[in-house]
């Protein structure tokens, strides 16, 4: 039977705390780094589900919405690809984070890009419909 003394062990449980300590990740380093691609995928997630609740048309045999995409299906093709891509990258970002950090940081950019395209056609076509309801000495001036 081995026995060993109280001094012993709390020496190697203080050499073992001390390299523990030094081992141990930083879990809340990149919080607000991780909290970029969390968000995106989760705004990306609900604009899915609000367009869903749009009411939709056929245009080609394809169905898209009448409110703003109307007549443009390409254009709403493109949309939904980059929230899905916006989605996919904004949630693989907090994953890969720990054991490839740049890797990672690539995905939450990609999922930038794609969101601020993703707006961007949104609020493009969003002023093309309504720019025809505005007064003509407001769209003049």
């Amino acid at each position: 039977m081995i026995v060993i003394s109280n001094q012993e062990s709390e020496k190697q449980m203080d050499q073992l705390s001390s390299v523990l300590a030094k081992t141990k990740p930083n879990l809340f380093a990149d919080v607000q780094e991780s909290r970029v691609g969390e968000t995106l995928a989760a705004v990306a997630f609900l604009s899915v589900f609000l367009l869903l609740e749009l009411p939709f048309e056929q245009v080609d045999g394809n169905p898209v919405p009448a409110v703003i995409f109307g007549g443009r299906p390409s254009l709403f093709h493109a949309f939904v690809l980059l929230l899905n891509g916006t989605f996919a990258s904004g949630l693989i970002a907090p994953f890969l984070r720990q054991q490839y950090p740049r890797i990672s940081q690539c995905c939450r950019h990609i999922a930038v890009l794609f969101m601020v395209t993703a707006v961007a056609i949104f609020l493009g076509l969003a002023m093309v419909d309504l720019l025809p309801l505005l007064p003509v000495s407001a769209v003049v001036a």
